[in-house]
């Protein structure tokens, strides 16, 4: 009897370890074999294998654009989903960037309120839906959009925080949805670790209930053995359940790495090596995925240092770069009017103690370009800040 206990001891506690070790090597990425990574491959006839380690960490090829939505001729895929493919979760600052995005694109606006008590407050900003949009806004753009939108034409974050933080939740759950829907995962990324956690309290609750009752048996010696075990073994699940994760599908991984190869790109890009009219074409384009990588204040930058380039090497006035500037920006969130009313205009809509220095000496000059645009970073911070005190619990499994 005493053997038999032992072994069902150790049987336990092997497949406790047993059932860690699959679940580890079952939650790593897969990838495409036979070709490039970060190329599609097809579903049905590419191989496939287990990446060793759980991710790619191979060469990133820099990407001088977002990944496609199935490959080359395609709409690029949102900046929320590049940086939720990436992560493998859905932060606020990819809420952030979708509606920046949709912004960009001409759904809705976004302008920055004054703070209460005299610029000490809070940086509030107000949501204005465009009655006549320019498109189609993908599904669940819509669905967020009916949910912003749900009380009125405009809104303000202060209000979403109060009493419409449904509508961030309704988005942090969609993005979901989608890397699920395009192939990216099998189930929800958020959804590990489950079963082994429950299965885990269970044994541990079994084990101190065998212990317990075999205790106040007659000869308990050796009895309370597989109650141990079972202890051991629910800490085995508990623990090692905690590197368990949902997998990338070879879509999945292929999809990250390009987003990765584009984040290279707006990480290492130089103004001296983009034109003035490509800056300008990509700069709003581009942006919502910066803030998704946390490089927003450096593109902008970017672009203000191209743009200042630009302003000398053609011997333009400050007025004529102003005017030429406004056709090509996304101004709206700054100041809710177009360049050619000046930047004065932007730095009374702001807490001076936030970008208010950026500014400085614009009003009698044209001034350094590349800093006053990075202060653009600081401001969009203060958006994804406002987000990010939204209750997202109980969106992430």
């Amino acid at each position: 009897m005493d053997l038999v206990l032992f072994l069902i001891s150790l049987t336990i506690i092997g497949a406790a370890i047993a059932v860690v070790v699959v679940a580890r090597r079952n939650s790593r990425d897969e990838i495409f074999t036979g070709i490039t990574p970060g190329q599609f491959g097809s579903v049905a006839s590419t191989p496939t294998e287990k990446i060793p380690g759980g991710e790619y960490r191979g060469t990133i090829p820099v990407q001088f654009q977002p990944p496609k939505e199935a490959g080359p001729g395609s709409d690029p895929v949102g900046p929320g989903l590049v940086g939720a493919v990436v992560g493998g979760r859905v932060r606020p600052v990819e809420v952030t960037a979708t509606i920046i995005d949709l912004a960009v694109r001409g759904f809705l606006e976004i302008t920055p309120l004054e703070a209460k008590d005299g610029g000490r407050g809070k940086q509030d900003w107000l949501l204005t839906v465009n009655p006549e949009p320019p498109g189609t806004p993908r599904d669940f753009e819509l669905r967020l959009l009916q949910e912003l939108f749900g009380p009125g034409p405009r809104v303000r974050m202060s209000d979403l925080q109060s009493g419409f933080g449904l509508a961030m939740r309704t988005a942090q759950v969609s993005l979901y949805e989608q890397m699920v829907r395009r192939g990216w995962y099998r189930k929800h990324p958020r959804s590990s670790g489950g079963p082994s956690k429950k299965w885990g309290i269970a044994l541990i609750i079994g084990g101190f209930l065998a212990m317990l009752g075999m205790a106040n048996a007659m000869e308990a010696s050796l009895r309370v053995l597989p109650g141990m075990a079972a202890i051991i073994g629910g800490i085995i699940l508990l623990v090692g359940g905690r590197g368990i994760r949902v997998p990338r599908t070879a879509t999945g991984t292929a999809v990250r790495i390009q987003s990765l190869g584009f984040r290279e790109y707006l990480v290492t890009a130089e103004a001296d090596q983009i034109k003035f009219e490509e800056a300008a074409d990509i700069f709003s384009r581009y942006l919502p995925y910066a803030i998704v990588f946390g490089v927003a204040d450096r593109w902008a930058k970017l672009f203000g240092d191209i743009a200042k380039k630009y302003q000398h090497d053609m011997g333009l006035s400050d007025v004529a770069m102003l005017d030429l500037l406004s056709d090509f920006m996304w101004i709206d969130f700054l100041s809710g009017g177009g360049l050619s009313d000046g930047f004065g205009e932007m730095i009374g809509a702001f807490d001076p103690d936030v970008i208010g220095e950026t500014f400085a000496g614009l009003g009698e000059g044209f001034g350094d370009l590349g800093e006053a645009m990075g202060g653009l970073g600081d401001a969009l911070g203060g958006l994804g800040d406002a987000l990010g005190d939204l209750d997202f619990d109980g969106c992430g499994d």
